[in-house]
């Protein structure tokens, strides 16, 4: 519901819940998450060539790194105009043992379980996503009180291509594109166009 100003601005706006989320069925489980995302990108890319429309992939938290890890192994949509992210992470074991840290009493103490609980796996590397040349919009709100908005840094930090950093104000976790900042959000896009 918080992109639906997308679709009244004249975007065309496909959502997808992966194997086991939201209303999908099937277990979750990350590699088939990852093949979710690949099926995505091969039918946006088929579709959005069919109606002679840009194609702009948006990953959200752990959407971002899904979209990122398909991208291992997959081209870039050839009609792609721009990846968005918002509140991606770089490091899931870094996330983890932050809410750790954070939120359970003590829980400095027991952070470092955070490496036994995160497969190394999920993290990014700076390799793929400096092959990344495609434009990239990231979104991070400034008070993150689940992914530090240092975790969106090192996102941007290891991009290669054009790249655009916009601070969200609230202190939520995915809260979408806010009227804060949608002005250059949509400055960017057309820009792409």
């Amino acid at each position: 519901a918080y992109l639906r100003w997308m679709v009244e601005t004249g975007y065309t706006l496909l959502a997808v819940d992966y194997r086991g989320y939201g209303k999908s069925t099937g277990q979750a489980d990350f590699d088939g998450a990852v093949q979710d995302v690949k099926a995505v990108l091969e039918f946006s890319e088929t579709t959005s060539r069919g109606l002679g429309i840009p194609l702009y992939l948006f990953g959200e938290s752990i959407g971002s790194t899904l979209l990122f890890k398909a991208l291992e192994t997959q081209v870039v949509p050839g009609n792609t105009k721009a990846l968005i992210v918002e509140g991606g992470f770089f490091s899931p074991r870094f996330v983890t043992a932050n809410l750790i840290r954070t939120r359970l009493p003590f829980g400095i103490a027991y952070s470092w379980l955070s490496y036994f609980m995160m497969p190394s796996a999920l993290g990014l590397q700076r390799g793929l996503l400096s092959r990344i040349q495609i434009p990239t919009i990231l979104v991070h709100s400034q008070s993150d009180p689940v992914v530090p908005i240092s975790e969106g840094h090192r996102i941007y930090d290891a991009l290669g291509g054009p790249k655009w950093f916009l601070n969200n104000a609230p202190e939520t976790h995915v809260v979408g594109v806010t009227e804060a900042i949608r002005g250059r959000f949509l400055e960017i896009l057309t820009s792409l166009q």
